[in-house]
């Protein structure tokens, strides 16, 4: 029983080293496509895009479109008489 216990050791060594090289290879391609597709970058500025229209302008819509909405930015025409 000893003796096919050690020569089974360096199989499961090297189905080790196999399954290893197999999983980083696996996180290498997925973090280049990850990297290539841009993906953190549009995970990030979108939202941000809309939270900044809502605290520039009151809207939540991306900062360009939420300008027009600004109340500064209605063509009001308000006059008032002091005597």
């Amino acid at each position: 029983m000893v003796k096919s216990f050690k020569s089974n050791s360096g199989q499961v060594a090297i189905e080790f080293i196999l399954i290893t090289v197999v999983m980083v290879s696996f996180a290498v391609f997925i973090f280049g496509e990850v990297r290539k597709r841009n993906v953190f970058p549009q995970m990030v500025d979108g939202p941000s895009e809309l939270l900044r229209g809502m605290v520039e302008s009151g809207s939540w819509r991306p900062a360009k479109q939420a300008r027009d909405n600004h109340p500064s930015m209605l063509n009001r025409k308000v006059s008032a008489k002091f005597n």
